[in-house]
């Protein structure tokens, strides 16, 4: 997807203002990675693996936190790395919505989720938690079918064809 001046506005209006654009010609590389689920060390032996340095950028896909043993452990490494980015997940919304809650859930930590973007994009590329339907235009997307297609409106999957699965 290009990142020119009426694709920006577009993403804009899509996401409610919630989109952020990267210049990715400020770092080495790009990883994407997937729901982390407060799982820190997981993610701590992921980015070892990739031998992430301060120069390589990491976008998360969201739904950082709620599952594992270390939620706040997870938002704290991202929120503290400036090469760390990620948008919004249906996860990280039920908790700032209530709908889901965790113990000794801070006051900082939801401010953090509260900010991150539910779209985030570049020359090329773009990331989101839910679903980008390719047969509509992008303004016609709402901010909750980027965020949340799944968790809010399980059948999306019968209105988005599926990838081809891969040979085993």
């Amino acid at each position: 997807m290009s990142a020119d001046p009426s694709t920006r506005e577009d993403l804009e209006a899509a996401f409610g203002g919630a989109y952020r654009h990267i210049d990715r010609t400020n770092w080495n590389t790009t990883s994407v990675v997937g729901d982390v689920y407060g799982y820190l060390d997981a993610l701590e032996r992921l980015l070892a693996q990739l031998s992430v340095t301060d120069r390589d950028l990491v976008v998360f896909v969201g739904d950082l936190v709620r599952k594992g043993p270390e939620t706040s452990g997870v938002l704290e490494l991202v929120r503290n790395a400036p090469n760390m980015l990620s948008v919004r997940g249906d996860n990280e919304q039920k908790l700032l919505d209530g709908a889901a809650s965790l113990p000794d859930f801070a006051e900082t930590e939801c401010r953090f989720m509260a900010l991150l973007p539910v779209g985030l994009g570049w020359e090329g590329g773009l990331v989101v938690h839910g679903v980008v339907d390719p047969r509509k235009p992008l303004r016609s997307h709402g901010r909750d079918d980027v965020a949340n297609a799944f968790a809010r409106r399980p059948n999306v999957r019968e209105r988005v064809n599926p990838l081809p699965s891969s040979p085993r």
